[in-house]
Parts: C-alpha cells; sequence; structure tokens
C-alpha cells in the first residue's frame, strides 16, 4: 500500500509541476538489434546470477529438512552485496569510470584497466571483508544471546564469510567484461559456476554432509567463479603473467587468516559473563567484548590487506 501511495504522490507531482508528457514512437530496426544483442545477454546473465545464489537453498528445500532451509537461509543474507550500503555505489561507480574510459581507448587495447585492479579494487575489498567480518561477529553474538535456534548457522556464516572474500573480487572483473563487450565469457564464467554449485550441492546431499555439506558447495562455487573472473581478467590487462596468481595467493592468506579469527571469537571471550538479556551488567559486558572484537578484527584486516598490497598504494 505504502508503494502505491508513493507512486500516486509522485504522479500527481509530476502532472501537475512538470511539462506533461509527449509520446513518440520511432523504430529504428538497426539500432533495435543492435541494443538487443548487448541487451539480451546481460538480462541473460542477471537470471544466472541470482539462480547461482539461490541455488543452495533450492537443493536444500528439495533434499534437507526445513529447519535447514532456515539455517541456510539466515546465513546467505551476507552473501548479498546489497547488505553493504556503500557497495552498490561503489560498483556503480568504477562500471561508469569503465566505460568513459572504454570509449576513450581502441577496443582491443585493454592494459589501461589495470588502474581499476590496483589501489581502487583493494580499497573495496579492505572494506568488504571488515563490514562482511563485523556482520558475522554481530550475528553470533546475537545468535547466542537472541536466536537460540540458530545456532548451528554459525558454522555456515564461517564458511561463506572465507569464501565471499574471493566472491567480492569478481565484481570488478564482471563490470571489465560487460565494459569490454566480452559478455558471453562473463556468461561462461556464470554457467561454470551454477553447473558446479548444482553438482557440488547435490553431491554434499547424497554424501550424508547436510547442510554444512551444501555451505560448503556453495562457498566452493563462489571461489571458482571468482578465479575464473579473476583469470580471464588479468591475462588480459597485466603483461606479468605471475599476477593473478601471487594475487590470488594475497587472497588467500587474508581470507584464511580473517575467517580463522572469526572463527576463534566465534568461541571466544575476553570477559565471563551471562547471556541473559534482561541482565543489564552482563550485556553492558557483550557489548564491550563485541566491540573489542570488531576493533581488532578490523585492524587485523587494514593491516593484511595493506601490508600484502603496499605497493597499491592503499594509504
Amino acid at each position: 500500500i505504502s508503494l502505491i501511495l508513493v507512486h500516486l504522490i509522485g504522479a500527481v507531482f509530476f502532472w501537475v509541476h512538470l511539462k506533461r508528457p509527449l509520446i513518440k514512437f520511432k523504430f529504428n530496426y538497426s539500432k533495435t538489434v543492435e541494443l538487443l544483442r548487448t541487451g539480451i545477454p546481460i538480462f541473460f546473465n542477471k537470471i544466472i546470477d541470482g539462480v547461482f545464489i539461490s541455488i543452495g537453498l533450492v537443493m536444500a528445500g528439495i533434499f534437507l529438512q526445513k529447519v535447514d532451509v532456515g539455517l541456510l537461509s539466515f546465513a546467505m543474507v551476507i552473501a548479498s552485496t546489497k547488505k553493504i550500503p556503500f557497495s552498490t555505489i561503489f560498483s556503480m561507480t568504477i562500471s561508469r569510470q569503465m566505460a568513459k574510459e572504454r570509449g576513450k581507448q581502441d577496443l582491443h587495447n585493454h592494459h589501461h584497466f589495470a588502474k581499476y585492479f590496483g589501489s581502487k579494487l583493494i580499497v573495496y575489498a579492505i572494506l568488504m571483508s571488515s563490514i562482511l567480518g563485523a556482520m558475522v561477529l554481530f550475528y553470533t553474538v546475537a545468535v547466542k544471546i537472541f536466536l537460540h535456534e540458530f545456532l548451528s548457522s554459525i558454522p555456515i556464516f564461517i564458511i561463506l564469510y572465507f569464501a565471499l572474500n574471493f566472491y567480492n573480487i569478481r565484481s570488478f572483473s564482471l563490470i571489465y567484461l560487460n565494459v569490454t563487450r566480452q559478455i558471453y565469457k562473463r556468461s561462461l564464467i556464470l554457467v561454470l559456476g551454477l553447473l558446479s554449485n548444482i553438482i557440488l550441492c547435490y553431491l554434499a546431499v547424497k554424501l550424508g554432509y547436510g547442510v554444512i555439506g551444501i555451505a560448503f558447495a556453495v562457498a566452493v562455487s563462489f571461489i571458482i567463479v571468482s578465479i575464473n573472473a579473476i583469470y580471464v581478467t588479468f591475462n588480459q590487462i597485466f603483461v606479468n603473467r605471475w599476477k593473478k596468481y601471487i594475487f590470488l595467493l594475497k587472497l588467500l592468506i587474508i581470507s584464511t587468516t580473517l575467517t580463522g579469527l572469526v572463527y576463534f571469537y566465534s568461541d571466544f571471550t575476553f570477559f565471563t559473563f551471562g547471556l541473559d538479556y534482561h541482565n543489564i551488567g552482563d550485556m553492558l559486558l557483550v557489548l564491550i567484548d563485541l566491540l573489542i572484537k570488531v576493533f581488532t578484527f578490523l585492524l587485523l584486516t587494514f593491516l593484511l590487506y595493506s601490508g600484502l598490497f603496499h605497493k597499491d598504494n592503499v594509504y
């Protein structure tokens, strides 16, 4: 109802304060074909992207119990970059800058895009790793105090967080493939990830690993998409062929270290306190404990990225 009211108010404002719209229709066959040639693959990519994220939940819904679907669905909230306030703005800005750069350069000259995979990409990675890690730390505390029925989701959060440190990087690579008119390569990467996700989820269920197995399958498929996107992109824009392997190794070290810290903090407290949310003293200690964990986690995140990628002038 609220959405309808918003649109009605907008329509009335438009009709009263702006000029009456003039509807003109002109069909240009060649232009339409050109737009469809690009638009249809992009639309197809969007569908695959949505299905790719949801396939774990679909497989859990088919083969597992409802409680498992609930646990996985609860943990999958961190898999959407839309949950991160700045991520859409950041990616849209980079997409626009790449598109303008593409218009100024030769179609087959990709080396000038390298600047987007330096400090800009690392800053984006720092912010995403930091905020997602802080979210996981918050969820682990909130679940223990308020949502005991979701305690089993904590390992899923941790597994997904490891993979998301890779998966978030793929945004820049996929934007690059769009801008350079390599949409079919982008589609191939996503289709490969989708098939991997389906096969691994099915195997996890059949081998009896349950919802944790599906979480691992989803995580591995995230990493597969990311590695392929990074491999294709770095091969085209960097002269040094070892760049992609060094980049992935650094990312592996960072993700392993940060995930290890999140795992350690999920079962460690700096103070001894109860989990009764009616007790103000306990809740104060919980808050202080969480703030210490988040601060030390953010500090380690910055130190790792800035240390391993110091040549990219992150700071």
